[in-house]
């Protein structure tokens, strides 16, 4: 993929015939080649090359502005409750190394994501957003129940509930 900024995600299909989310986070050009025997179906058969797909995007929004927020500020995970992924949202109103640690409600913790330093600004889109597969640092899934996320930014730290359900 090249161009703008976007994301694939839920590449599935068979033989001849395959289909994948692109989610882009900016305006531009995103242009999709996938080549020959990159992908195997479930029998373990290779794609053939597909026939590359450019699309022009035109976002509006706060994902797309140079509009700062007057305030950082933690989310609530979308979707919540969920069984597969979630995404954590956030908002910078400076420039600030970011964490994101997941824990259990007796504060034991599931995983740690250190983001990096990201500049001030909207990451509340799938592309842009905290992405949580629910697995923990060792890859295991999780089991169901009510777990917290706690961003850290800077002096910034706030902390929210969230559910994992089956």
């Amino acid at each position: 993929m090249s161009g703008a900024g976007a994301s694939v995600t839920a590449f599935n299909g068979s033989g001849t015939n395959y289909e994948a989310t692109i989610t882009p986070v900016e305006s531009g050009t995103v242009t999709l080649n996938v080549a020959a025997d990159v992908v195997q179906d479930t029998l373990g058969n290779p794609n053939s090359a597909a026939t590359e797909q450019t699309v022009k995007v035109e976002m509006t929004g706060p994902t797309v502005t140079s509009e700062v927020p007057s305030e950082t500020t933690l989310l609530q995970n979308y979707p919540n409750p969920f069984s597969v992924e979630a995404w954590i949202p956030y908002r910078l109103s400076e420039d600030a190394d970011v964490t994101v640690t997941i824990h259990t409600i007796d504060g034991r913790v599931v995983r740690h994501f250190a983001v990096r330093r990201q500049p001030a600004g909207f990451y509340e889109t799938p592309g842009r957003a905290l992405h949580w597969d629910r697995k923990n640092a060792l890859g295991e899934p999780v089991s169901s129940g009510i777990y917290f996320y706690t961003l850290t930014a800077g002096d910034f730290r706030a902390t929210r509930k969230m559910l994992v359900k089956k």
